[in-house]
């Protein structure tokens, strides 16, 4: 199984998104049995459910993070993981001096998915309005469907991908 993990802060906004957003799309490609995503916060209070906009927004695409509570990352997580992918430049720095056995295989969404992507950080928007964590919500889309792109790519060019 190849593992993709997707870390924000608190994981209760955006790696929750992603993985959300990203598991529906490996399910319609019909990779979910060979990729796994999961999400946690470098921060997170545990145990947390998904910010309300977050759910709210992905409620109305047919997507359940209603299950959702936050993880804080963990050396296991990382261990596990083929791809690691967060959502600052700032959270990269600290992600990689906590664990520097991540790189390589750490990286921004954005960079990672889009290299010419117009920014490279996905904005916080924790307690911000719904027009904010609409636009968050839409920049991780992107970022997910460069990233199934790539992956299929990584699937068609290597038979041991996902082994």
């Amino acid at each position: 199984m190849y593992r993709i993990l997707f870390v924000c802060s608190g994981n209760t906004c955006r790696s929750p998104m992603a993985e959300a957003l990203f598991k529906n799309e490996s399910s319609k490609a019909g990779l979910s049995d060979i990729i796994d995503a999961q999400s946690a916060g470098l921060h997170a209070a545990v145990n947390q459910s998904a910010s309300k906009p977050a759910f709210e927004l992905l409620a109305k695409e047919g997507i359940n993070i209603e299950n959702h509570l936050s993880r804080q990352i963990t050396s296991l997580m990382i261990a596990e993981s083929n791809l690691i992918l967060v959502m600052t430049a700032s959270q990269l720095k600290e992600l990689l001096n906590l664990y520097p056995e991540a790189s390589g295989r750490a990286f921004l969404l954005n960079s990672y998915s889009n290299p010419s992507a117009k920014h490279e950080d996905i904005q916080d928007p924790f307690n911000a309005g719904e027009k904010i964590y609409q636009l968050v919500k839409e920049d991780i889309r992107e970022g997910i469907k460069n990233l199934m792109h790539i992956v299929k790519k990584e699937l068609i060019n290597d038979d041991s991908f996902g082994k």
